[in-house]
């Protein structure tokens, strides 16, 4: 009985050890104080995590044979410029992809983890076809970010009390028929902030408000966007363009001031460190949750 147990327990650490394949490595040089950073993985399964190492990129998979990519990077003046792009272990091309999609052959997918350092500032351009991805950005220090998804589901979070070390220039999100969440939005301490649904779902965040202004434009063709609203005592202020088509759940408590604007009552007090919303819908729906 005993042995069989330690048959079973080596087994099974030998099955974690194979999830856990280091493949890419890319070394931090002297030189370089920012890292432009833009990966494409179009099927599989993705977790993006910070780290402690000094490494700028890291990456781990469960295939035990390589991982199939191309990487290119170059350093320009101070700024590593990183650009990856993630194949599927399974050929057969894009058609072959969807219809595996389809028909819900998910078998044996790829797996990826990538790791960033958390003593760099990342520029991120993200894109990704099929699968999940999960991308913890806990105290990173991202200056834009920029985040594309075809049929694939996208959590970007933000632990509690770890917010972006930086202010974020631009984040930007969008999602054409998959879906796509953003929780603490506001931990990203993003100046302006776009995000664009096409056919798909999106889940935005701002239960845990940050100290400073921010400002996010919205448009939505056919699909949903659910924003989560800070603490009434946050100011929000939302301006929303619609057609008769379509459907916009604003809160009864709101004041509307006229030309599509609604403001809360923190608001009307004092307007200083507003959440401001540029709304623009065609025929598909958005929804406030207090």
């Amino acid at each position: 009985m005993m042995k069989n147990f330690f048959s079973v327990l080596l087994v099974g650490l030998s099955s974690v050890a194979l999830c856990q394949v280091r493949h890419i490595i890319v070394e931090r040089r002297q030189q370089v104080e920012h890292v432009a950073f833009s990966m494409k993985s179009m099927e599989g399964n993705c977790t993006i995590t910070p780290c402690q190492k000094d490494e700028i990129i890291a990456i781990y998979s469960n295939r035990e044979g390589g991982v199939s990519h191309t990487l290119q990077n170059e350093i320009i003046g101070s700024v590593e410029n990183v650009s990856l792009d993630l194949h599927p272990e399974n050929k057969g091309g894009t058609r072959s992809t969807m219809l595996r999609k389809v028909l819900g052959h998910n078998s044996n997918q790829d797996q990826w983890k990538v790791y960033l350092t958390e003593s760099l500032p990342y520029n991120l351009n993200l894109q990704f076809g099929f699968g999940d991805a999960t991308i913890d950005l806990s105290n990173t220090s991202i200056e834009k970010l920029k985040i594309n998804t075809g049929s694939a589901n996208i959590t970007i979070f933000y632990r509690p009390n770890m917010p972006n070390k930086v202010v974020l220039d631009t984040f930007f999100v969008a999602v054409g028929m998959g879906s796509l969440q953003v929780k603490r939005m506001s931990l990203a301490r993003p100046k302006v902030s776009v995000a664009e649904v096409c056919f798909g779902d999106m889940y935005l965040d701002f239960s845990a408000p940050y100290p400073m202004p921010q400002h996010i434009i919205c448009t939505v063709g056919m699909g949903k966007l659910i924003i989560q609203l800070p603490p009434s005592s946050v100011a929000v202020k939302a301006t929303i363009r619609h057609s008769f088509l379509c459907r916009v759940n604003i809160l009864p408590q709101w004041q509307s001031n006229g030309h599509g604007s609604f403001e809360n009552e923190a608001f009307r007090r004092n307007p200083a460190n507003a959440v401001t919303f540029d709304l623009d819908v065609s025929v598909g729906k958005i929804v406030f949750i207090p």
